[in-house]
């Protein structure tokens, strides 16, 4: 017991190294955003009233190119569960209470080459 208790504590005292994946194209690096994207899922927005009335499905996570960082950012609004349905005169403004959105994923992307 002694001798699987010793490897088990040093491997926990040991700090976590992870590696950054850095994909080739910026292309690749967006494909990467796009597939975590859909994996969200999406929420629902009702506009309209009556015979007007238009539900419209938006995506909980969204993927921004960043030029200065060369990475694509994908963020998530993380206060709104996958398949909620709201009322437009109900749902905030982007940025604001439940609809702020949070940098949860980075995609990282090689320099092109001359």
């Amino acid at each position: 017991m002694k001798r699987l208790l010793l490897p088990l504590l040093a491997a926990l005292a040991l700090p976590a190294y992870t590696t950054e994946v850095v994909y080739e194209t910026r292309e690749l690096a967006w494909n990467e955003c796009i597939s975590w994207m859909k994996e969200g899922g999406e929420f629902y927005i009702q506009e309209g009233s009556g015979y007007e009335m238009v539900t419209r499905w938006l995506p909980r996570r969204h993927c921004f190119y960043d030029e200065g960082k060369m990475e694509m950012v994908g963020q998530e609004l993380i206060q709104i569960k996958k398949g909620d349905k709201f009322l437009s005169t109900n749902f905030p403004d982007i940025g604001k209470g439940i609809a702020t959105p949070v940098t949860q994923k980075t995609f990282k992307f090689q320099e092109p080459i001359p």
